[in-house]
This record gives structure tokens, C-alpha cells and sequence, in this order.
């Protein structure tokens, strides 16, 4: 699921590397891919710090993230985030949201550079990134974080760490669990609509990508018509990856 801007709402990780972080949202699922070549349908987390040279440290709330709005509060709002390449060139900067109390910090081989105060994005270095603060994280970085200073950050995702991953993609609604459809799936997208979903076998070895259309030939299924399909397809486990819109299936020969 996208932002307007083509951005994730959910996690992306690329061969091992974390490229986004999974939203702090209420029921959304991920689907990954383990080194033991295992699908894995869960709900995955995110934690983090940022560490500076007086020994000092804040949470750190996502890797990638524009603005989203979680169950409780706002996603930036006190909050600091960390921007690297495959965010684009620039950071977040100043936003319609967060126009005052924002520091940026950017990092090049893990030295501070440079420290920006209400500004728009700053140029992401390829070897480096910029550190994202409103409100009290802002203040965090202006007292910690000075030019010259070495900085550390570290991260994790649950419930499987950067190192058991492969690949990884964010999702919607568990549909399917343990076999069982799920009674009362949420958060939901009500009505009959276009849908794609991905179901994962008990073993963990086989995916069952399907996309339900939207067009003269097909008026679409419901969240519950959708999670009913994939347990007949074979489905263990399930998650609705997208539907409310149009849906297209593409594949690619190996």
C-alpha cells in the first residue's frame, strides 16, 4: 500500500537491507521471506536508537517514513526518523504538517556534517543519511549532535531481525491464520471491490498470489468472500495486500 507520493505505508526490505520501515499501525500484516527460504505472514515491528557521542540516546520511530496517522496520535509528531538514498535525494524537511520545531541532522560515514533547523530536505549522502526530529527530538538533536560528531545508529525488526530476512513487503488485513479464516478481520475495506491477497502454506513453502478484478466480468469480493478463497486455494496463512481501487496481476518468466 502507497502514499500519494509512491512512498510505503508498510515495511520494504531488499536483499537482507532494510529499505522502510513497517508503519506503527493497529492489524497490519507483513509478508516475508526468510534466509531459510520460508514465507512468513506476521505482524512486524520496528525499534531503534540513535546514539551520540556523550553516550546520550532517543528512540528512533521509523527508517523512510512521510507523515501517516497511526491509531494514537500522529506518526512524526516528537518524534525522530532516520532518512537514507532510497528515500530520493532529499529528506523530509520541513511538511505542511511539521513547518516549525524541526531539526535535521545529516551523516556521512557517520559523522555529523551538517545540523538544519526548519528547513527543506537536506541532500542525502549515498554513504550516510539525515536524522528527522520534531518537538522534543528536534531539541534532542540540536543539545546532542554537533559538526564533527561521531554518531551511531541501531535498529531491529520483530518478529524476525534484518538477518533472517531475505526480502520482505508490507501488507493490510490478516485474512487466514493458522488455518482458520479470521472472524473478524480488520482493519477493513468494506464492500465488493478488486483485491489482491497472498496466501502462504502450512510448510511455508509455497506463496498463492491472487488478484480478484474489477471490470464487466467481475463486481469483486468482499474482505470475508476474499479470506474464504484463499483457505480453499490452500491457504495456512493470508493477508489482503491491497483493495478499494483497481488491481492488476503481473508476472515475470525466471
Amino acid at each position: 500500500r502507497m502514499d500519494q507520493k509512491g512512498l510505503p505505508f508498510g515495511m520494504v526490505v531488499r536483499d537482507g537491507q532494510l529499505v522502510s520501515s513497517m508503519g506503527h499501525l493497529d492489524g497490519w500484516m507483513s509478508l516475508g521471506i526468510t534466509t531459510e527460504r520460508e514465507a512468513k505472514i506476521a505482524q512486524f515491528g520496528f525499534q531503534g536508537q540513535v546514539i551520540a557521542m556523550d553516550g546520550s540516546s532517543f528512540p528512533l520511530r521509523g527508517v523512510n517514513k512521510e507523515e501517516y496517522y497511526p491509531s494514537h496520535g500522529t506518526s512524526h509528531l516528537n518524534q525522530l526518523n532516520l532518512y537514507t538514498p532510497d528515500f530520493g535525494k532529499k529528506s523530509l524537511g520541513i511538511t505542511k504538517e511539521y513547518a516549525s520545531q524541526v531539526v535535521e541532522v545529516v551523516v556521512e560515514d557517520h559523522q555529523v556534517i551538517e545540523v538544519r533547523r526548519n528547513q527543506e530536505g537536506a541532500g542525502i549522502p549515498a554513504n550516510g543519511y539525515v536524522l528527522w526530529g520534531h518537538g522534543k527530538a528536534a531539541q534532542y538533536l540540536f543539545d546532542h549532535l554537533k559538526v564533527g560528531d561521531e554518531v551511531a545508529v541501531q535498529y531491529t525488526v520483530t518478529p524476525y531481525d534484518l538477518d533472517q530476512l531475505e526480502q520482505a513487503i508490507g501488507g493490510h488485513a490478516r485474512l487466514v491464520k493458522a488455518g482458520q479464516v479470521v472472524s473478524k478481520i480488520y482493519p477493513r475495506v468494506d464492500g465488493r471491490h478488486p483485491r489482491t491477497a497472498v496466501g502462504v502454506t502450512q510448510e511455508g513453502k509455497q506463496l498463492l498470489f491472487v488478484t480478484v478484478e474489477g471490470s464487466k466480468y467481475s463486481r469483486g469480493l468482499t474482505m470475508d468472500e476474499l479470506a474464504q478463497l484463499m483457505l480453499d486455494l490452500g491457504s495456512y496463512d493470508a493477508l489482503n495486500f491491497d483493495g478499494g481501487g483497481s488491481t492488476t496481476l503481473a508476472a515475470q518468466r525466471l
